[in-house]
């Protein structure tokens, strides 16, 4: 399923999803908690946290064809499942979402800073994860 809503959201970007790698770890809430102590000053468990090792967005260099490292991604399953109960989601949307969220974050977009930046974020966001049809 994770590699489906990697390569079905690049595409939908119009990148060619077989010149990427990525890494997506599943870790525990104490090592999710750890991660965003120390990378962002928040101490307190998170669902996803995406770590891209490029600094600006990456298409050029993805349409051109070469292979790029994007990052990594930690989501929280245990979050993940917590939020599925509060939303009355399955697992699978809710771990999806995680994931397209972290990834447009390996890829250059962000929600921080602006009432603007965050919704623009999150309709790109919603338009990916309904071309997934899960």
């Amino acid at each position: 399923m994770f590699r489906r809503v990697a390569e079905t959201t690049l595409r939908q970007l119009k990148l060619n999803h077989n010149r990427f790698s990525l890494a997506l770890v599943f870790t525990a809430p104490a090592g999710i908690k750890r991660l965003n102590q120390q990378y962002r000053g928040h101490n307190k468990v998170t669902n996803v946290l995406a770590f891209p090792l490029q600094k600006k967005k990456v298409y050029g260099a993805m349409k051109r064809g070469a292979i790029i490292d994007l990052g990594d991604i930690f989501i929280c399953p245990a979050v993940a499942k917590k939020q599925t109960a509060l939303l009355g989601e399955k697992l699978t949307e809710q771990m999806a979402w995680l994931l397209v969220h972290g990834l447009l974050h390996l890829l250059g977009y962000d929600h921080v800073g602006s009432a603007t930046a965050e919704e623009k974020f999150l309709r790109l966001q919603v338009r990916l994860l309904q071309s997934l049809s899960l």
